[in-house]
């Protein structure tokens, strides 16, 4: 027999443990829902690539999105900077426009003041039409009166042919004794004012001849009624003027001796100048000839017109600006120490240049540096303004002096009153030296005459004054003489 074995008995029981496990009632229920449960983790574990991968999808259509909104607003603001520049622009054209209509508003006035003006002429001329007629009355009233008067003493004293003969007779040795008294009259006062002249030296005057025929005699009367010539230099005081200069031109005597464009003439008789003022009878000359001078005269003289006028004739001559000559500046340049005097300066500037195609540009201050500069950029002939708003476009390169050869100083004691010196020396600095005239006279002399038939520019400098303090002394010594 075998011996008994404890280790089997213990199998046994763990099997019996298994067996009575196996044999337990189960509930099918929490099976099921384990299986469940299994076969969702597996299937979550199968899903989490995939989710995984959707979600970086989501992230990438984020960032898409974000970008997309950026970019949407980075466009909303380009719209809206080029609806701020739409809205300038159109600003811009309402300023011109406003512009264009107060010129044509002042046009309408002047073409109104110039009606008014033809219908006094026209009133003036009836009147004087009317007065002669009535003159002529007058005559044939006088005239009846005196045919009635003869036939009164014909009727009253009817006698023989004989008496009405020698009566007749008498009458026309009357008639010829009056006519040769009347003739013996007028040639003895011919030969009294003859007689005269040649005592006193007389002969036609001044204002009578042309002037071709006005000798050295006329012309120095001529200048002591109105001017005291002494150089290039002009001094005016209680209606005279003082000039300092070698070869200076021949005044004009009144506005059809200048020798001026059909267009400034039109406009001269347009505004209503009647008679120069001393300055502009000097003044014009020397400018139509291109020469430099200084004006020293109080304000109110008429200096504005004295300098504008042979300006806008000379700047006729010159290339009209285009687009790449525009990019070097304006061809002239006036400097005033006040706005109101260069707003004054551009509102005769217009009248002048009425009728032609020149442009101007204002820079002073109370006004956008933004708008002047769009201004200066369009291009201009003409630039006129304060030192220092001038001085601040040339640091901003808002516009250069390049072909700048025009340079006009108004009221130039003022400027260095308000502290303008260092400012006009900038500028003036700041224009190229090469178109300057010689210092020899002669070579001087033969510059102008080329810079007014337009063969080469040289650079004419105007300044005026109502002293002449050092300051302005220093300017004149350094750009002038």
């Amino acid at each position: 027999m075998r011996s008994f074995q404890f280790l089997k008995p213990i199998k046994f029981i763990s099997n019996y443990e298994t067996l009575i496990k196996k044999f337990e009632p189960k509930d099918e229920a929490m099976d099921q829902e384990k299986e469940k449960e299994e076969k969702e983790k597996d299937q979550d574990k199968e899903k989490q690539p995939f989710k995984e991968k959707e979600r970086e999808k989501e992230k990438d259509q984020d960032k898409e999105r974000q970008l997309y909104k950026e970019k949407e607003r980075d466009k909303e603001r380009d719209r809206v900077k080029e609806r701020e520049k739409d809205r300038d622009k159109e600003k811009e054209k309402e300023k011109d426009r406003d512009k264009d209509k107060d010129r044509d508003r002042e046009r309408e006035k002047d073409k109104e003041k110039d009606r008014e003006k033809d219908k006094d002429k026209e009133r003036d001329k009836e009147k004087d039409r009317n007065k002669e007629k009535e003159r002529d009355k007058e005559r044939n009233k006088r005239n009846e009166k005196r045919k009635e008067k003869g036939k009164q003493s014909i009727d009253e004293k009817p006698q023989k042919d004989s008496d009405l003969k020698k009566k007749n007779k008498e009458m026309k040795e009357k008639e010829e004794e009056k006519i040769e008294i009347e003739k013996l009259n007028a040639t003895e006062d011919k030969k009294l004012i003859q007689f005269k002249d040649r005592d006193l030296g007389r002969s036609k005057h001044w204002s009578e001849k042309l002037t071709d025929s006005m000798n050295e005699r006329d012309w120095r009367i001529f200048r002591e009624v109105f001017f005291l010539f002494i150089h290039f230099l002009i001094f005016i005081k209680d209606n005279d003027i003082i000039i300092k200069g070698g070869r200076v031109p021949k005044p004009m005597r009144n506005w059809d001796e200048a020798i001026l464009p059909a267009k400034i003439a039109e406009s001269v008789r347009r505004i209503g100048y009647t008679v120069p003022t001393p300055i502009q009878m000097q003044a014009i000359p020397i400018g139509m000839e291109c020469k430099d001078l200084i004006g020293i005269a109080p304000t109110g003289s008429g200096k504005s017109a004295a300098f504008l006028i042979p300006l806008i004739a000379y700047l006729q001559k010159l290339k009209p600006l285009d687009d790449e000559s525009c990019k070097d500046g304006p061809y002239s340049l006036i400097l005033t120490p006040t706005r109101e005097l260069a707003l004054q300066i551009d509102i005769e500037f217009q009248k002048f240049a009425l009728n032609t195609k020149l442009r101007s540009a204002i820079v002073v201050g109370g006004r956008k540096s933004e708008d002047q500069a769009f201004n200066l950029r369009k291009g201009c002939e003409i630039l006129i303004g304060t030192p220092g708003r001038i001085k601040d476009a040339l640091q901003s390169k808002y516009t250069v002096l390049n072909q700048c050869n025009w340079v006009v100083l108004d009221e130039a004691d003022k400027m260095i009153d308000l502290g303008f010196e260092e400012d006009v020396n900038y500028i003036l600095d700041s224009i190229p030296q090469t178109n300057l005239k010689s210092e020899d006279e002669t070579t001087a002399e033969f510059q102008a005459r080329i810079a007014v038939t337009g063969e080469k520019i040289f650079r004419v400098t105007h300044l005026f004054s109502a002293t002449m303090p050092p300051a302005v002394e220093r300017i004149a010594k350094k750009f002038l003489f």
